[in-house]
């Protein structure tokens, strides 16, 4: 019973940290892309729960230690302006975590300061989630990639926390008598696998357009033209709210991050003028 005992308490010393985990990927969730959740396995993951388990406990030690303090100072007060009042004032409460210390050592305990215990345990798991979840934790954060998500993270997930909407070009792979088809759209979502690759990609109000690579030519020994390569885009067209491209259809991906403001009062300009967004004058050419 005393080893079943200990084992809880070990857990329950966890708890804090283990939630922790818990938000961080429920947190990273929020944003535009993901990666499989982080591993409890990890050593590094075991290491962060094992730190913020510790913080929160003594922090949580701490309070009560504080509030024991004043509660005795409150109680000898009272019973000097008013003899014979401690009788009738509360015993002192047991600090909760020396109570779970306790635990783990197989002593046993009233049930109020088991219970006493579990409200403990809780007010630091709200805690810790209330810190992962305030803007404040992604400012302190700012510029750090946890994650590691790499280009994805610089591109768009960063740029998406400070007001900025990612819009992606996408090229396909999708090609024949070389036309190809692309996507351009804000991006919505974007999956990563552990090590990192693209697995799918999915863009917001997305249009499609037709594309085209020229090769470029030396010009030759007759004094021939040379030019350079380019890239021939052609007329968008929209197609639908969303979609969703499979990594093995991607062939090369360019973000772009225009403000959201500045992007609305564009479009906002562009509606008032009167030029359509869709010209029917051939395509458009990019060195």
């Amino acid at each position: 019973m005393a080893l079943t005992l200990s084992v809880i308490a070990g857990i329950a010393l966890l708890l804090p940290g283990l939630f922790s985990v818990l938000f961080w990927n429920i947190r990273a969730r929020r944003h535009s892309a993901s990666r499989p959740d982080l591993p409890i396995t990890a050593v590094s993951v075991l290491a962060i729960s094992i730190m913020i388990s510790m913080l929160a406990h003594l922090a949580a030690w701490y309070v009560f230690f504080a509030a024991r303090i004043s509660g005795l100072a409150i109680g000898e007060g009272l019973a000097l302006l008013h003899p014979g009042l401690e009788r009738a004032l509360p015993q002192v409460i047991a600090n909760p975590v020396e109570t779970i210390v306790q635990l783990a050592h197989g002593a046993t305990l009233m049930p109020q300061d088991v219970a006493l215990v579990a409200v403990t345990l809780l007010l630091e798991i709200v805690f810790v989630g209330a810190i992962i979840g305030d803007e404040g934790f992604d400012l302190l954060l700012e510029g750090v990639d946890l994650n590691n998500q790499g280009w994805v993270y610089n591109y768009i997930i960063r740029p998406a926390q400070n007001d900025y909407r990612p819009l992606a070009y996408v090229v396909t792979t999708l090609q024949k008598d070389g036309l190809g088809i692309g996507f351009k759209g804000v991006v919505a979502d974007i999956r990563q696998s552990d090590r990192g690759e693209t697995l799918a990609i999915s863009l917001s109000e997305p249009e499609r357009f037709l594309f085209e690579v020229k090769p470029g030519r030396d010009g030759g020994h007759y004094g021939g033209e040379a030019s350079e390569p380019s890239f021939v885009r052609h007329k968008d067209e929209r197609v639908g709210d969303v979609v969703s491209l499979d990594g093995s259809v991607i062939q090369n991906i360019v973000i772009s991050n225009p403000q959201a403001k500045r992007l609305q009062e564009l479009e906002m300009l562009l509606d008032q003028s009167g030029i359509p967004e869709n010209p029917e004058d051939g395509g458009k050419q990019v060195a």
